[in-house]
């Protein structure tokens, strides 16, 4: 396997700004979250507004409401966090070729990263390690994908062919985006943004 030499830290690396809003706003496990706000949002305009909500049943849908806004903005920050770690990884992280050493598809779980990848990097130390991804599609670099991991701490991985984005580092250090979706994506935030704007200032 052919791993990193170099044990200085690699320059920072530029990342395109709709690349890093779609690392830290619309990524899969934000996106779920977003929907949630938004089913939130759209279950309060109804019990707001319909005339066969009764006061004995108010309590029962403004807990529903609560719970799913709850729920997806814990899913929203958990999305974000883990978007600000793949894009410092990104910026700073050094990279590597992968190998895949395991591939597993688990039938019941087709809504929920049903994938499970193993693939083994070697540090600049010549150190091997593995890492373990949950996707929902196939890898589109084959079995022998770019990983960037932490030089300080190597058991922090990204497969970047799995981010939202699926971001290239070119030789010369540059970061491109294969699949720019950004904008399109954050019509869900702002739909759900939005029902709660109504809702706050009565226009609904």
């Amino acid at each position: 396997m052919t791993g990193s030499v170099s044990l200085s830290p690699p320059p920072r690396r530029s990342l395109p700004w709709r690349l890093r809003l779609s690392l830290l706003v619309v990524s899969p496990t934000s996106q779920g979250g977003w929907l949630l706000v938004l089913a939130a949002g759209l279950v309060a305009v109804y019990a707001r507004n319909a005339d066969d909500v009764s006061r004995a049943t108010r309590g029962l849908w403004a807990a529903i409401v609560v719970a799913a806004l709850l729920a997806g903005l814990a899913l929203v920050a958990r999305g974000t966090w883990r978007g600000r770690q793949s894009a410092q990884l990104l910026a700073r992280g050094r990279v590597t070729r992968g190998r895949l050493i395991e591939k597993t598809f688990d039938d019941d779980d087709t809504f929920d990263s049903p994938l499970t990848l193993i693939y083994v990097f070697e540090d600049a130390k010549g150190v091997i390690h593995r890492h373990r991804v949950r996707a929902v599609w196939p890898e589109s670099d084959g079995d022998q994908p770019t990983i960037v991991h932490d030089p300080r701490d190597p058991r922090r991985a990204t497969v970047p062919a799995f981010l939202p984005g699926q971001p290239r580092i070119r030789p010369d250090g540059t970061i491109e985006a294969r699949e720019d979706r950004a904008l399109v994506r954050l019509s869900l935030p702002l739909a759900a943004l939005m029902s709660f704007a109504f809702l706050a200032f009565g226009l609904v």
